[in-house]
């Protein structure tokens, strides 16, 4: 690796951050980092990751929020980040998934808040406009809808726990770059290395992936025993409330006929897209962390 590429040990430790944990309703430990200070007037927003991810996703626009003024929470899914690993990898679900955000928000003793989802966090978003309705004052969808395409979602399943160790960083660039430089077109060696310390961590065997292997086994397990979810009706759960939908124009999971379908359905939903990103859209640049500030604002 050239000398000039440093490796971000802010994302790597977040440093900054505040750190809680919280007990599931079946005993495992959870954990959140928060950044900012609580006001009042001001609503939360809640961070939620995508499958595999962990709150390091978070830590930029994390930062760029709590310095405009707003108390930003992430949350690490069981068998994720620092949330504990389950025994039984079948708790690795939606349902649970629920239960367990609603259980960390009681612990942190919000209220009225605002949802940011990444993918899978999206999903949540749309779910908790139902669960907590009337709590939920505005979702923030980072390139999640209610169309999702057979080969993305085959892709996904392919991908995760596949191969979850590197022996060092250069590798671990390599690899993401064999994943996603088709779709994130315009990231420099530096942003592909602070894109790997989101990722990985550090481990004895070098680097590995900030999950559970076994959350593989629960999407086999979950794609043969759930039935069909129809998810234009889980997404009218935000009709009534401010949402934002973020996509990436190179997304292969959010297609821009879906995102034009979502904004039929939903008028008064605004849009931004990340040029030259894709699945999921990183939330680094100033583009769309400004668009989140103002969406927040108008809230």
């Amino acid at each position: 690796m050239s000398d000039q590429l440093q490796v971000n040990h802010s994302i790597l430790k977040l440093e900054g951050a505040g750190h809680h944990n919280w007990t599931a309703n079946d005993g495992l430990m959870l954990s959140a980092h928060t950044w900012g200070e609580r006001k009042s007037g001001v609503l939360p927003v809640v961070c939620l990751p995508g499958l595999t991810r962990n709150t390091r996703d978070f830590y930029r626009v994390a930062k760029h929020l709590s310095d405009q003024g707003h108390y930003v929470v992430a949350m690490d899914y069981r068998g994720r980040g620092l949330s504990q690993y389950a025994a039984d990898y079948t708790s690795y679900s939606l349902p649970q998934e629920a239960e367990d955000i609603e259980a960390g928000l009681t612990s942190l003793g919000i209220e009225d808040y605002v949802l940011l989802g990444t993918s899978r966090g999206g999903l949540h978003a749309m779910s908790f406009g139902y669960r907590h309705k009337g709590r939920l004052k505005g979702a923030i969808l980072n390139d999640i809808g209610p169309e999702l395409p057979e080969n993305a979602l085959q892709w996904i399943v392919n991908s995760v726990g596949s191969k979850m160790t590197e022996p060092n960083w250069e590798d671990a660039v390599a690899r993401l770059k064999s994943l996603y430089a088709q779709s994130f077109t315009a990231l420099s060696d530096q942003d592909w290395l602070d894109a790997a310390c989101q990722f990985y961590e550090e481990a004895p065997e070098g680097l590995r992936l900030s999950y559970d292997a076994h959350l593989k086994d629960a999407l086999l397990d979950a794609a043969k025993a759930t039935p069909e979810v129809d998810l234009w009706a889980l997404f009218d759960g935000l009709k009534d409330m401010p949402h934002l939908l973020i996509r990436g124009s190179n997304s292969p999971l959010l297609s821009e006929r879906t995102a034009q379908a979502m904004q039929e359905r939903h008028p008064e939903m605004d849009m931004h897209t990340v040029a030259q990103e894709g699945h999921a859209p990183l939330l680094w640049g100033a583009a769309v962390q400004e668009r989140i500030e103002r969406f927040l604002a108008e809230l």
